[in-house]
């Protein structure tokens, strides 16, 4: 990782507080909840564990999509998601704090992603369809 704010960012976790990024030994890193309306706007981007602190937040908030956080530390993914989430913006499918919460992933993402691509990152690219 490189230190481009002078300290690490992490996500924690909305239930516990948890670094997701880290996640724990049993679990692994953790999970963005993704929710939407029903005109396909997202309206929260949710950090979140897996297992318990997921299922607590999904019946707080309603169920929804998901990413790993791991999309957002592989350098290819990164930028797959960050591609993704211009398509929204450009077709105004996101609210004001979805797209605060999914900048701050993508910046504390960024200082995962400025480094050469792993063997698994490559493999994990090259299992998603990534397409301009």
């Amino acid at each position: 990782m490189l230190n481009l704010y002078g300290n690490e960012k992490t996500i924690v976790c909305e239930n516990c507080g948890k670094d997701i990024i880290k996640g724990s030994e049993d679990k692994g890193p953790g999970i963005i909840i993704i929710l939407e309306n029903n005109q396909d706007v997202i309206t929260k981007v949710i950090p979140s564990c897996k297992g318990q602190c997921d299922d607590i937040l999904q019946q707080k908030h309603g169920y929804g999509g998901w990413k790993d956080i791991t999309d957002f530390t592989n350098p290819l993914l990164f930028m797959q998601n960050t591609m993704a989430i211009m398509n929204n913006l450009h077709e105004s499918n996101i609210s004001e704090d979805a797209f605060t919460k999914y900048k701050e992933i993508l910046l504390t993402g960024f200082q995962y992603v400025l480094r050469e691509p792993t063997d698994d990152d490559w493999h994990e690219f090259n299992m998603d369809k990534f397409s301009f």
